[in-house]
């Protein structure tokens, strides 16, 4: 009697978790340049407000769905997000496959600035231009400093001085 109960209860238990009256949206979500299943791409079906990932083969599966007309989305970082528009059925599964595309790629730059306006007149430095001979002279008196030691040219042009004092590391 008992075993007779039990497989009468078995038999029963698939229509009664079956819910009457919803169906299913199911599909497959892959790379549109070669094909390749998207595995953990996001796919939501709106008004419902319900999401699921995809499985390692890219396939994804929402059940439960009440009868209604749906957006099903899917979206994977970096690539396109598609959207399509489908009407479910009771007790149907409606079949959605998706093909993203990579997302091209959009950088934008500012660049802002402070400071006085100047004329270029003011920017512009004077720069004087040295003949053959002024310019050996010039490397002659250079040369006289001790070993070690470098002349520091001024800003006037002039051919400077050797530095006073032991000379600095790397000079």
């Amino acid at each position: 009697m008992r075993i007779t109960l039990l497989i009468g209860l078995m038999a029963a238990l698939p229509s009664f978790c079956q819910q009457p009256g919803v169906g299913a949206v199911a599909g497959r979500v892959s790379l549109a340049s070669n094909g390749l299943a998207l595995h953990n791409a996001t796919v939501y079906l709106t008004p419902a407000g319900r999401s699921v990932q995809t499985d390692q083969n890219g396939e994804f599966l929402i059940s439960g769905v009440a009868p209604g007309s749906y957006t099903v989305m899917a979206h994977m970082h970096a690539l396109t997000d598609d959207a399509k528009t489908v009407t479910v059925v009771a007790r149907e599964t409606i079949r959605v496959d998706f093909m993203l595309k990579l997302r091209p790629l959009r950088e934008s730059v500012t660049v802002t600035a402070e400071g006085r306006q100047i004329s270029t007149t003011d920017a512009l430095q004077t720069v004087s231009s040295l003949e053959g001979f002024e310019l050996t002279t010039r490397a002659q008196a250079a040369s006289r400093c001790s070993p070690g030691r470098r002349r520091r040219a001024t800003r006037s042009g002039s051919p400077g001085r050797c530095p006073s004092g032991p000379a600095a590391p790397g000079a």
